[in-house]
């Protein structure tokens, strides 16, 4: 009995049963449930493995027996803009399980296609289709809803363009505060240098004036000086030789007459004298303190001045690049109102064409229920005639 299963099981997975059959007979009792659950699973992957084969068998013979024409060739004929004809032959073809186009059956639809596409030639640029009125309402509506989207964004490349122009305006009009206020300051500071150039010069004349001067009295003094020293040293001599002759002279009460004048003026020659170098010396310092501080009221005015021509300098520099700054933001202003204007002439044409397209499809209703009603009448009278 298990030769038989063996045999009749198996014979499809290429299996030796009188083989099997034979090696379980002479193993053991201990072998044969092994060999028996063995041959359990080789049954069925046999019997899956025959199932897998009849399924793939049968979607080959369905495959073949259903398969329909696929309509490429409408494509190459008419195009993609009408694709009315393409689905309307396609849904033919399904409804009718047809396996080629080229038959008896499909001669009526051919000759019907033929004739649509050379009214299709001579009919105007409006979607042309077994719809009639409503697939053109439908067309000029679909180009209203584009050519309304193209002016909604045309409208807003317009706002940009706006947006983008008063951006440039402000930043031309900043631009032109900070050139008037740069050349304001450059115009205070050019002032104040003329000013401290003026007191430069002033001082320096001044200066020159006070110290020539001071210099002229120095050498008047000194030569007042020169002439009472000579007169001095002149009382001198005189009072040395007028004591000599009063201690070593006979007539002494001659002399002794004369030597109070000699002394008296010699005293005040001395008097002189020391007055006029104490004079001389403050004359001095004075020349000394003036030169001084012409010196140093020169040096600060000079210094001054180098600040106020830098900063003259940096102004007229920052002047410079705010009129290059102004000149380009001017070119950016204009740049900037040319594309605007090319945006508000492109609105102005999206708008005119969906002012356009909206008269278009208010030439072109949907039909009513009578009008229809009335068209399919005349159709069927066509047809049967």
């Amino acid at each position: 009995m298990l030769a038989v299963i063996v045999n009749v099981a198996l014979l499809p997975a290429a299996i030796d049963g009188m083989r099997l059959r034979h090696s379980a007979l002479q193993d053991g009792p201990g072998d044969y449930s092994a060999d028996l659950s063995l041959l359990r699973r080789a049954v069925h992957a046999a019997r899956m493995e025959e199932a897998l084969q009849q399924q793939q068998h049968a979607v080959r013979r369905a495959a073949g027996s259903n398969r329909r024409p696929l309509i490429t060739g409408c494509y190459s004929e008419c195009g993609w803009q009408d694709q009315a004809c393409v689905t309307q032959c396609q849904v033919c073809v399904e409804s009718h399980h047809c396996k080629s186009v080229m038959g008896k059956k499909c001669r009526r639809c051919r000759l019907q296609a033929l004739k649509t596409k050379h009214l299709r030639k001579k009919a105007d640029s409006m979607m042309f289709d077994s719809g009639g009125i409503a697939s053109k309402h439908d067309h000029v509506r679909m180009q209203l809803f584009g050519a309304k989207l193209e002016a909604l964004d045309a409208e807003r490349q317009l706002r940009r363009a706006r947006g983008e122009v008063l951006k440039a305006q402000r930043q031309a009009e900043w631009s032109m505060e900070e050139s008037s206020d740069v050349a304001a300051r450059l115009h205070e500071a050019r002032r104040v240098l003329e000013r401290k150039e003026r007191d430069l010069r002033d001082t320096k004349v001044s200066n020159a004036k006070a110290l020539k001067q001071l210099r002229h009295q120095l050498s008047e003094q000194r030569s007042e000086l020169k002439k009472v020293e000579a007169r001095l040293v002149k009382a001198a001599d005189r009072a040395k030789f007028v004591r000599q002759k009063l201690r070593y002279s006979r007539n002494r009460a001659r002399w002794q007459r004369i030597w109070p004048g000699v002394r008296d003026a010699h005293h005040k020659l001395e008097a002189q004298a020391k007055y006029r170098k104490s004079h001389v010396k403050r004359l001095k310092d004075d020349l000394h303190k003036r030169e001084s501080k012409a010196r140093f009221m020169e040096r600060t005015l000079t210094r001054e001045n180098s600040k106020t021509r830098q900063l003259v300098d940096e102004d007229n520099s920052r002047l410079h690049a705010a009129h290059a700054m102004e000149r380009l933001l001017r070119e950016q202003l204009e740049k900037a109102k040319d594309a605007y204007r090319k945006a508000a002439v492109k609105s102005q044409k999206r708008e005119a064409t969906a002012a356009a397209l909206r008269r278009d499809l208010n030439k072109h209703p949907l039909p009513t229920r009578a009008e229809l009603v009335k068209e399919y009448k005349l159709n069927v009278t066509t047809e049967s005639t």
